[in-house]
């Protein structure tokens, strides 16, 4: 079995209220970005940054207790 490229993109969120970031590493597998144009490519791994920071957000505030604003 062949293995699978990834493409490693950092993401750092920097909240105002505090001096401590949070800075991680998402790896997406290559083959979700075979047979696009660089604009698709580009949109896509913003979209899976925006959905990885959305996800480390609501933790933290459901951490701290906040309710859920629906």
């Amino acid at each position: 079995m062949a293995e699978e490229g990834t493409v490693r993109v950092r993401v750092t969120i920097e909240p105002s209220w505090t001096i401590d970031g949070y800075d991680e590493v998402i790896e997406v597998p290559a083959s979700e970005l075979e047979g696009l144009s660089g604009s698709a490519r580009a949109q896509k791994i913003i979209d899976l940054a925006e959905d990885f920071v959305n996800d480390v957000c609501s933790w933290g505030a459901n951490e701290v207790g906040a309710e859920d604003d629906e």
